[in-house]
């Protein structure tokens, strides 16, 4: 018979959910802290350590605002 996970497999697998659903680009960084029980700045502590970006910019896309702002 499978054991239940305790509370703190149970955050460690909502966490790792949430990043894989973050990098996949499925759901949003506020919304993925959030369910992940964790305020913005440490949420992105925590997905930065696991090579998750704090910001996801396509680099075109910031070529193009900084040309356009000088």
């Amino acid at each position: 018979m499978a054991r239940r996970p305790d509370a703190r497999g149970a955050e460690r697998l909502r966490l790792l959910w949430v990043l894989d659903e973050v990098r996949e680009g499925r759901m949003t960084r506020v919304r993925a802290a959030e369910l992940a029980g964790l305020g913005l700045d440490a949420f992105l502590r925590e997905a930065a350590a696991r090579g998750v970006d704090a910001i996801d910019y396509d680099l075109d896309d910031f070529r193009q605002e900084v040309g356009a702002s000088s």
